[in-house]
């Protein structure tokens, strides 16, 4: 085995120990990342050089701050009682805590920000109650605020791979929804269906004015969604914007503010963020990203079999954004004329795989808001997995034959 590979498995499992161990994910992460140092032979100056790198770069502190600017939004919310009146209207709306516990995160969802699965996470555990574990509550929550990712041209990683590979978004976008409609049916039929559908109260009389009251209360995650999605604007100043403005409608007075900004300030959370990017920029100066696919390639399997195994491990190392920047093109290469359901394909591998990821910060937030082990949660997306990438490579072959 390639002995940068092998350094990097043995960075994985030494993490996945530690969370077992209960360590919290900073912890976990810190040591993880001083046995990177020394795996991988960077020294003092080269360590130092990647903390500066990781430290002083505006992807790291707008991740932070973001997340922050998020946690005060909820704060803000929850103090005049907005997220329990969104719960309660989206309760007489469907009347059904099923659809509640699915809908109401990939609503969420739409947000593009990490901090964003606690929003949707205060309404699950509203809406299941003790009815089912807290760990699948956890699960929940954040496979189906995840779900607008597999599909949304809004997203880093589907851009790349629409701009490198040269297919068309609106493609795409079409071909996807099969898959991403297959997704949420799996999440639904396999665990959100054990939560009882009664709400205990009446059939609304106007769907429309439940819909509207709910969109009332929720209004400036709508308008964050709204200024990044039609006007380009980032997450960061678009959570400042409705930070400014939820303080102006709700007349929050200053002595209201220290509880809440204090409330919103999560070290444990912040600081596994902050360790998280450090984490990814060891992995991307170790050369690990190279050596897997030439590792891969070497394997007597057909080339979209290859690609599905790399679009899959390559994410555990570089998240999803870099899999598609450094792969779309000898994907697509390998594959010549595979197109739109090429991408569909690797696409859905990736996003399945980010559902496991020990770097996806998300599913540690959850964990940490639902106080469960991050293993017990990615546990459930198992059986999701073994359907959606056998589904997806069957679908991939079948676009081919018919397109």
């Amino acid at each position: 085995m390639n002995i940068i590979l092998g350094k990097l498995i043995l960075l994985f499992v030494l993490l996945i120990v530690l969370m077992k161990c209960r360590l919290n994910l900073s912890w976990s992460m810190g040591i993880t990342i001083l046995a990177g140092f020394v795996l991988y032979g960077f020294g003092w100056s080269g360590s130092l050089d990647l903390l500066k790198t990781a430290t002083f770069t505006w992807d790291t502190f707008s991740l932070v701050a973001t997340v922050y600017a998020i946690f005060v939004i909820q704060g803000l919310l929850e103090a005049r009682g907005e997220l329990k009146k969104a719960q309660e209207n989206l309760s007489a709306l469907f009347n059904n805590r099923r659809l509640n516990s699915a809908v109401a995160p990939v609503f969420i969802g739409l947000l593009p920000s990490a901090a964003a699965v606690t929003i949707a996470g205060e309404i699950v555990r509203d809406t299941c109650r003790d009815d089912i574990p807290v760990e699948l509550q956890a699960f929940l929550t954040t496979f189906f605020r995840h779900i607008p990712e597999s599909i949304l041209p809004t997203y880093v990683s589907i851009i790349l791979m629409c701009s490198l590979s040269g297919t068309p978004l609106a493609s795409f976008v079409l071909l996807q929804i099969p898959m991403t409609a297959l997704c949420f049916l799996l999440g639904y039929l396999l665990y959100a269906r054990r939560i009882p559908k009664e709400t205990g109260l009446p059939s609304c009389e106007s769907k429309k004015k439940e819909a509207l009251g709910a969109l009332s209360h929720l209004w400036s995650l709508l308008l964050i969604i709204v200024l990044v999605l039609a006007f380009g604007r980032s997450v960061l100043f678009s959570a400042c914007i409705a930070c400014l403005l939820l303080l102006a409608v709700h007349r929050f007075q200053p002595a209201e503010l220290p509880a809440v900004l204090k409330k919103a300030f999560r070290g444990n959370v912040l600081c596994s963020t902050y360790l998280i990017m450090v984490f990814k920029e060891i992995l991307k100066a170790s050369s690990a990203a190279e050596e897997l696919p030439k590792a891969l390639l070497s394997i007597p399997l057909p080339a979209f079999v290859i690609f599905m195994i790399l679009f899959f491990l390559a994410p555990f190392v570089v998240g999803c954004d870099a899999t598609s920047a450094m792969f779309t093109v000898m994907a697509f290469s390998a594959v010549p004329g595979a197109g739109a359901p090429l991408a569909v394909l690797l696409q859905t591998t990736m996003y399945t795989a980010m559902q496991f990821s020990p770097t996806h910060i998300c599913i540690h937030m959850t964990a940490d808001y639902f106080h469960v082990p991050f293993g017990r949660i990615t546990r459930y997306m198992l059986p999701v997995a073994a359907i959606l990438l056998p589904a997806a490579a069957a679908y991939y072959l079948l676009l081919t034959a018919v397109l």
